[in-house]
């Protein structure tokens, strides 16, 4: 065995969209998540501002798939204690 072999550290890694931590911390990728969601929010503000072409309805119906996965989650996170 060479004991002069130089061995690098990983804190942390990008896999399969997620960003994988040293301790198991997901603070950086629930941030970037978070960052892509307003992202994602801040395109559909044309929507949003319409009178004309899209119905509330439509836009009600919008609102609840877009927000309905993350307060289940957060839901989820805040009961367990995670």
């Amino acid at each position: 065995m060479d004991n002069n072999c130089n061995n690098s550290y990983i804190l942390c890694i990008a896999y399969l969209g997620s960003t994988l931590q040293e301790f198991g911390d997901c603070e950086m990728d629930i941030r970037k998540r978070l960052g892509m969601g307003r992202s994602a929010m801040q395109s559909l503000s044309n929507i949003w501002k319409s009178r004309d072409h899209i119905i509330n309805d439509t836009k009600v119906r919008l609102m609840k798939s877009l927000m309905w996965p993350i307060a289940s989650l957060l839901h989820t996170v805040l009961r367990d204690g995670h």
